[in-house]
């Protein structure tokens, strides 16, 4: 008779683990504190196992961080005269640990497999902890606080990279790698703001149709990549109607584009991927992991994201929630690939067509992305004041680019024939580059003529000549903003009219009758005004 398979004894499954690891990296930073440079961003104290292994990094952590020596001597006194004493093997096993070590060479791979054991055991007690919900059949729920509790065991910020200065001095330089040519840098994020209704859905469609097909966005060179485009606020009835247009314009099908380019409608969806935690920080959300499960199983490389206001459920003025959201998304790319978000401007800034700032809320949205678009409806000259052209065109405004060439526009217009704004690059004469210097050099002199305090001369700190002329209505709107390329211009500015003779240097004394070095006009600064 055979044996009853229900009394055979069910064996034991230990946890996730590699004690040999974990020995190695306890061993590998007893001979080479500098170890643990390799290692910070990687593994804690919680990820060893063993308990007398986590004893054992704790005190080898303390050391370092006090900058004092950790080696087999000062560990065993540190752990003798704590809470450890007789807990973490004694003089004899961080010997062994020391001795059975060749090198630190490698270690920041063992850390990598202590942590990834760590992982492991962390999911499987969550999965464990839901499996009688799940069994009462509350799927939806804990699917939910499973996904909840993944992302805590795996937070998504960016882990720090510590550069080795000794390898790159062994390699050439490589330049920036652009998706577009100053427009768009690889590997970082990209914001394209406008009014809402301007057509900032339809432009970013049109692109990551060129991006999936790899053909030319109205002259410029596209790098192909496998593109998903998050849909927030057009269902699917209106990307279909406008899709069949960009590919009947460009000459593609939309089978043509299939594993190249994934559209989702997330109208009516949770949309939501990062939002802010009561108790501090942020938090990524269901639809975060799932968006991440998707990108990794389609093999994407670009991510558009249509828009901010659907997917960031974080305080906009906040500069922090800015910069973790970017960074999650950023998470989800590769370093060549791509992420470009759209998102609202208020109604101050939309109706201002010359401004530098096309971006609402923090600096954060201005500083964190590498490369900031804005779109707004072009305006015409008349009667020396800007008034709305009859034609209905756009202008996209290249107003940031750390990695490239900035103050670049295209210009868009309807075309009723292909039902699509179609757009061209603006290519500045040296005659338009001229008349505009010419424009900003007279406002600056009228700026300082009307300016009751005085100008200081400092070009950084708190208080510089480009912040005090700021704030004079005469101050030309084409450089306001404060980014790098306005500054340069008007520092730039600055000393053309210096070199004319129309700006010169002189000193204040302060009440505390510090001197203060100040710029001033001159009287053929003061002539020219009058011009």
């Amino acid at each position: 008779m055979s044996a009853n398979p229900a009394a055979a004894p069910i064996p034991l499954q230990i946890p996730p683990h590699s004690i040999d690891a974990e020995q190695a990296v306890l061993g590998g930073l007893l001979i080479d504190n500098g170890a643990f440079d390799k290692i910070g961003d990687v593994v804690t104290e919680g990820d060893f196992y063993r308990d007398d292994h986590r004893r054992i990094f704790r005190h080898i952590s303390r050391l370092i961080e006090k900058s004092k020596p950790a080696d087999v001597v000062t560990v065993d006194e540190a752990i003798r005269t704590s809470e450890d004493k007789d807990k973490a093997g004694g003089m004899t096993y961080l010997a062994a640990l020391a001795g059975n070590t060749p090198s630190a060479h490698n270690v920041r791979r063992y850390a990598e497999i202590v942590h990834e054991n760590a992982e492991r055991r962390a999911i499987q007690a969550a999965a464990m902890s839901l499996h009688d919900r799940a069994g009462r059949g509350d799927l939806e729920d804990a699917a939910t606080e499973l996904a909840e509790r993944v992302a805590a065991i795996r937070p998504k910020g960016a882990q720090w990279r510590v550069l080795d200065l000794e390898a790159l001095s062994k390699l050439d330089p490589e330049r920036p790698n652009f998706l577009i040519p100053d427009w768009m840098p690889a590997g970082y994020s990209c914001l394209i703001a406008g009014h809402g209704g301007a057509g900032k859905s339809a432009i970013a469609l049109f692109l990551a149709v060129c991006m999936a097909a790899g053909i030319l966005f109205f002259g410029l060179e596209v790098a192909r990549r496998r593109v998903m485009f998050l849909s927030c606020e057009d269902r699917e009835s209106v990307l279909h109607w406008r899709l069949a247009r960009i590919c009947s314009f460009l000459g593609v099908t939309l089978a043509d584009l299939s594993g190249w380019l994934v559209i989702v409608d997330m109208v009516g969806k949770d949309s939501v991927l990062w939002q802010r935690d009561p108790r501090g920080g942020g938090t990524l959300t269901p639809a975060y992991e799932m968006l991440k499960r998707r990108m990794k199983a389609e093999g994407i490389e670009a991510l558009f994201v249509d828009g901010i206001s659907d997917t960031f459920a974080g305080n906009e003025n906040d500069r922090g929630d800015v910069k973790r959201y970017n960074n999650a998304l950023l998470a989800l790319i590769p370093a060549d690939g791509g992420l470009l978000l759209v998102g609202h401007v208020n109604r101050a800034t939309a109706g201002n067509s010359s401004t530098g700032e096309g971006y609402s809320g923090s600096t954060g949205w201005n500083n964190v992305p590498r490369a900031r678009w804005y779109l707004r409806p072009e305006m015409s000259q008349g009667d020396g004041e800007e008034q709305p052209t009859k034609t209905g065109r756009l202008v996209l405004d290249l107003q940031k680019s750390n990695l490239g060439r900035a103050d670049q526009s295209m210009r868009f217009a309807w075309d009723e024939d292909a039902h699509l704004f179609l757009g061209e690059l603006v290519e500045s004469s040296r005659f338009d580059r001229q008349h505009q210097d010419r424009t900003e050099q007279a406002a600056i002199r009228r700026a300082m003529k009307e300016s009751a305090a005085y100008v200081p001369g400092a070009m950084t700190g708190p208080r510089t000549a480009y912040h005090v002329l700021a704030q004079r209505p005469e101050f030309p709107a084409s450089l306001r903003g404060a980014g790098r390329a306005e500054t340069r211009r008007f520092w730039r500015h600055v000393e053309t009219l210096r070199a004319m003779r129309h700006i010169d240097e002189s000193s204040i004394a302060r009440a505390d009758r510090h001197q203060v070095r100040t710029l001033v006009l001159t009287d053929e600064g003061l002539r020219a005004c009058g011009e």
